[in-house]
């Protein structure tokens, strides 16, 4: 499994932030709408905390995905790791490892452009 899902870590969202912060990562909460991206990267490495509602993670090499609903944290197992998320619309926290203002844009890159 390329994603490693922790299930009942937290219940709310101030619960997620306390984790987030606890592991000395830059909390963000974000509402995201309907997503059903491409195949894509980030230049960052974070934490997924879902709230409410729940996204699917596919990975393009093995093919192999993982739903993670409230209360779950998600990491992925491996830097510059290529997926895709599809989703209803879901809230996270997202605790990034670095200051989210020193994050490069943009933020989903292109498979193509990942150097091997």
């Amino acid at each position: 499994m390329p994603y490693e899902l922790a299930l009942d870590q937290f219940t709310d969202e101030a619960g997620a932030i306390a984790l987030a912060e606890a592991a000395g990562q830059h909390p963000r909460a974000y509402d995201f709408g309907e997503v059903h991206n491409d195949f894509h990267w980030h230049d960052f490495e974070a934490m997924v905390y879902v709230i409410s509602g729940e996204i699917t993670l596919t990975e393009r090499e093995t093919g192999e995905s993982c739903t993670a609903g409230a209360g779950t944290t998600v990491r992925a197992l491996g830097v510059r790791q290529v997926h895709r998320e599809d989703s209803d619309g879901y809230r996270a926290v997202i605790g990034f490892l670095s200051d989210p203002a020193d994050i490069q844009r943009p933020i989903d890159r292109h498979p193509t452009t990942l150097q091997a």
